[in-house]
């Protein structure tokens, strides 16, 4: 007999090889000239029996979708290998295209029920993979997003998966029942069969929890409703846990009662293994009710039929049960002979899965190499748009440039109006003067005010157009010498990359001085009217901390919100955003890699003191007073050579000052500095 086995499973096995080197040598090329429907059509037919045919026509799919570009097609795509990935008991790639899948419909609306759909197939996955908190998650999130869009088949189906979690894996018995009642009210108005199964679910719950009675009212509940559809399947499945049930509470009779019941209803529905289960608590019962002949009787007929399987769990099962019936009756000789028989069986059933393992491991390293060979077209894809975007970023780094210059020129432009309007008010100035001739020294002490203001501002129009013109020079020039290399054909594609590459840096930098320009001309242009509101300090910290994670995660720096969660500060939002994004990114380029920034604020008398400190290279006495008035340009490389314009942190002391604040900064070399902010309370 052991030898029978063997080769029973040996023929398998190589019946098995076989078909999987007829798909092999289909060529995905000829796949992928059919159309999509056809390629869903037979998907849709082999992934119950045919899976490597399966396998071949769901990856012809996503073939098509990604030539075609379609991003529908792609979700479909995905749907199918996920799907296919969990059928087969792939978990980790199913997880992977549902992944994919979810990422396409991110940027899609009106897509709910497929994202339903994604969730559903990654909590199933994580099932499997016993991982209940991912799984529980993805369910809950696919349920809330059914009951959001009233959607009755979807609720259902993620009540359901939501209670299989709690049942099968979780064993909260409970939560089951809770979840498994919302699927059985859905689906008794559009689908009796199923409804039938969630029922007996629910008894089976009652029936772990050991309430017996209320296991009876679901079994009884679900059997009727199989009943209403004539289903001979749902009606046995029902009867046979009625008769469980009865066998708990030690009535033996109407638990034979039911399980023949069961029986009858599984011969009509000719389903073997349905049948073999219901031998095997037919004779059971009759050995508890004594009827040794009878049980045996059904046993062997469980055996014959076992045996016609061909699967050993069920011919181990079924040798184990006669070997109990006999044990029962003192039928020690006989017993032996089932015993021997049963060990034989076992051990066969121990090489029929061992050769579906190895059956498995190669067909998961013919799934690997398939999707090494999806990687590499994706990388040529990937290399024919970098070529395409080439001149796409040449364009646009010539565009950012012209709006530099023309931002450039409507700055200069701006402020000589400003000029022209201070020197024409100086005139009327002198006109009051002649004709207020009884108030001839106030005019003239307001005149020297004005003189002194005009002479203010021609100074600092003349520093702001020394640090532009200072840091616009550079990157413009080397701007001009790549285009007349490349205009001449004087670099090779190489070189070109590279200069690219430290030309948009330098752009980079150009952007964030036209930044710092443009909303300090607006200050000034609306004459420094503040739109002053109350304001929560920590959640605006918060906010340019996510801001410069990328920075802090590269130098290795750690940045501290001591700030109060529920301080208050009464101020110009978009001046305060400012005031924060620059003297972070300032303290962040000055503090050496595994430094540390730390922000705290406290209320004083009337306002609140905000102070930002890091451990980085620090300031002289001089660079402060550079700061504090403005004297010449301040602009200095980083610890890793970070460049700056050199006027955030000028145009932060006059927005402080603008919302009522003070500056001041204390420093010691090579420890670090500390910028001390005032604003008022709320």
């Amino acid at each position: 007999m052991f030898r029978l086995v063997f080769l029973l499973v040996l023929s398998t096995c190589f019946a098995n090889s076989l078909h999987s080197q007829e798909v092999k040598s289909m060529q995905p090329n000829w796949a992928i000239k059919l159309p999509l429907d056809t390629l869903q059509a037979r998907f849709d037919f082999y992934q119950a029996q045919h899976r490597d045919s399966a396998s071949l026509y769901a990856f012809a799919f996503l073939k098509v979708a990604q030539t075609q570009k379609n991003e529908l097609l792609m979700i479909q795509a995905y749907q199918n290998l996920a799907t296919f990935m969990e059928i087969t008991g792939k978990n980790e790639e199913a997880i992977l295209y549902s992944q994919k899948g979810l990422e396409k419909l991110a940027n899609l609306k009106g897509q709910e029920k497929k994202i339903i759909a994604f969730y559903c197939l990654l909590s199933i996955a994580y099932t499997k993979q016993v991982l209940p908190k991912q799984a529980i998650k993805y369910a809950y999130e696919g349920h809330n997003l059914a009951k959001k869009i009233k959607d009755p088949a979807s609720i259902a189906e993620t009540a359901e998966i939501i209670g299989n979690i709690y049942y099968f894996t979780l064993k909260d018995y409970d939560k089951a029942i809770a979840f498994y009642t919302i699927t059985a009210d859905y689906l008794l108005n559009y689908d009796f069969k199923k409804a039938a199964g969630v029922s007996s679910n629910i008894g089976n719950n009652y029936y772990q929890k050991k309430d017996y009675d209320q296991a009876l009212k679901y079994y009884r509940q679900s059997f009727r409703i199989a009943k209403m559809t004539n289903d001979a399947q749902g009606m046995g499945y029902s009867s046979d846990n009625m008769g469980l049930a009865y066998r708990r509470k030690k009535d033996f009779q109407k638990a034979y009662y039911y399980f023949y019941e069961g029986y009858q209803y599984r011969k009509v529905n000719n389903n073997i293994y349905e049948v073999i289960n219901s031998l095997n608590h037919l004779a059971l019962i009759e050995a508890q009710l004594n009827n040794y002949a009878k049980a045996e009787d059904y046993a062997k007929e469980n055996l014959q039929l076992s045996q016609t399987t061909k699967n050993y769990d069920l011919i181990a099962e079924a040798l184990e049960t006669l070997s109990k019936i006999t044990e029962q009756q003192s039928k020690w000789a006989v017993a032996l002979k089932w015993q021997k028989q049963l060990l034989a069986a076992k051990d066969c059933l121990a090489i029929q899965q061992n050769t579906v393992q190895l059956h498995q491991l190669a067909a998961n390293h013919d799934f690997m190499q398939q999707i090494k060979e999806n990687e590499l077209l994706k990388k040529d894809n990937k290399l024919q748009e970098e070529i395409v975007n080439a001149q796409k970023r040449t364009i646009w780094v010539i565009t950012l440039t012209g709006f530099a210059i023309s931002f450039l020129l409507l700055f200069m432009w701006y402020a000589k109006q400003r000029e022209t309007q201070a020197k024409q008010n100086l005139l009327r100035k002198n006109l009051e003067i002649e004709q207020k001739n009884g108030q001839i020294e106030k005019t003239t002490q307001l005149l020297s005010e004005q003189n002194q203001e005009l002479a203010q501002l021609t100074e600092v129009q003349n520093k702001l157009f020394n640090i532009i013109g200072h840091d616009l020079k550079n990157p413009i020039d080397n701007l001009s010498g790549l285009l007349d290399l490349t205009v001449s054909k004087d670099i090779s594609q190489e070189d070109f990359w590279i200069l690219a590459a430290d030309l948009k840096k330098s752009t980079s930098n150009v952007k964030k001085l036209l930044d710092n320009l443009l909303l300090w001309s607006q200050a000034q242009k609306k004459g420094n009217v503040l739109d002053i509101k109350e304001l929560n300090l920590y959640e605006m910290v918060e906010e340019k901390q996510q801001l410069f994670s990328l920075q802090l995660s590269q130098k290795q720096i750690t940045l501290l919100n001591q700030v109060p969660p529920k301080l208050k500060v009464w101020a110009d939002a978009n001046h305060l955003r400012f005031i924060l994004r620059n003297l972070l990114a300032n303290a962040i380029k000055f503090t050496h890699p595994q430094g540390t920034v730390t922000i705290k604020a406290k209320n004083l008398a009337n306002e609140v003191e905000i102070t930002i400190t890091d451990t980085g290279v620090g300031m002289s006495a001089k660079q402060i007073e550079n700061i504090l008035y403005f004297s010449k340009n301040i602009s200095t490389k980083g610890t890793q050579g970070e460049k700056g314009t050199g006027l955030g942190l000028l145009f932060c002391k006059d927005f402080i000052e603008l919302n009522g604040g003070k500056l001041a900064i204390t420093s010691e070399l090579n420890k670090g500095t500390t910028f001390l902010i005032t604003l008022p309370s709320i």
